[in-house]
């Protein structure tokens, strides 16, 4: 029943959208549940953060939310978009973003903790995604048996290094002398 609706409401353009949400408004109900689509909480996100934050994370806030809205589409309502939506877009947003989507991630994250504030949402289910470590490689270090060796080895070097020019300086010295 939800992909069929999902798929009747893919064939409307925003405007023809933005009608149904005033005629639905029109109708009696017990309860008036306001459907906020992504293009229209990206928006009002927008807009909070170019009043509050810096022109650098409201650009990358910008591009996440960018992202976000081509991978699910303007119309689809914020609230539609479930725990394994948000896994499949997070595989999607790393082969399409190898190193920056951690950074896209995080600002999508905050918005729909915005989002749960604003009650658009009932659960941010960015919270429950676990990204995948990135394995560290310990630096290496060496001990003092092993500091020993090498400058033991490079002193060898630069004695016969040293030997080899004296002995070339010599040799050049005398040639020039006859």
């Amino acid at each position: 029943m939800g992909n069929e609706i999902q798929n009747m409401l893919s064939k409307f353009s925003i405007e023809d959208m933005e009608k149904l949400k005033v005629l639905f408004s029109f109708m009696p109900q017990t309860e008036q549940k306001e459907i906020v689509t992504l293009r229209v909480f990206a928006e009002e996100y927008k807009n909070i953060i170019r009043n509050n934050r810096s022109s650098s994370y409201l650009k990358s806030v910008t591009i996440s939310l960018g992202y976000l809205v081509e991978y699910f589409g303007e119309q689809k309502p914020i609230s539609s978009i479930q725990l394994k939506d948000i896994e499949n877009f997070v595989i999607h947003l790393q082969h399409i973003v190898k190193k920056g989507y951690v950074v896209y991630f995080r600002n999508l994250k905050a918005a729909f903790n915005k989002a749960k504030d604003w009650k658009y949402i009932s659960e941010n289910h960015f919270l429950k995604v676990k990204l995948p470590k990135k394995q560290r490689v310990n630096p290496a270090y060496i001990n003092s048996d092993q500091l020993a060796m090498i400058s033991q080895q490079l002193a060898m070097q630069w004695a016969e290094s040293s030997r080899r020019w004296a002995e070339g300086s010599r040799r050049w010295a005398e040639s020039s002398w006859q």
